[in-house]
């Protein structure tokens, strides 16, 4: 089948990693879940499809594409990485090109 044929609408079209918002980053870590919620949802609106575009071009299936970026943003939840984030480290993509997928 071709990738064409299977592809995905989940994540928006937008393929693209977007320039890293710092100030979506901090809010990630928030005081209140209410404001950390908001910042995670913005987060994985954002950065699915790019993952996902990423992990599709490295020869992924899509299927297995798909539960690999759902996986990392469980893990994202589950660890809380965002709880410690310091702007002076890299930003989410290059801790993603640099996570073992």
């Amino acid at each position: 089948m071709s990738r064409r044929n299977d592809w995905t609408s989940i994540g928006g079209p937008t393929r693209q990693f977007p320039l890293t918002s710092w100030s979506l980053l901090q809010q990630a870590q928030g005081s209140s879940d209410g404001e950390r919620q908001t910042a995670l949802d913005e987060l994985a609106l954002a950065y699915w499809k790019p993952l996902y575009c990423f992990l599709r071009a490295e020869g992924r299936a899509n299927d297995e594409a798909k539960d690999l970026v759902q996986g990392f943003f469980v893990s994202i939840l589950d660890d809380d990485p965002l709880r410690n984030f310091d702007p002076a480290k890299p930003p989410v993509p290059m801790m993603v090109r640099h996570s073992p997928v």
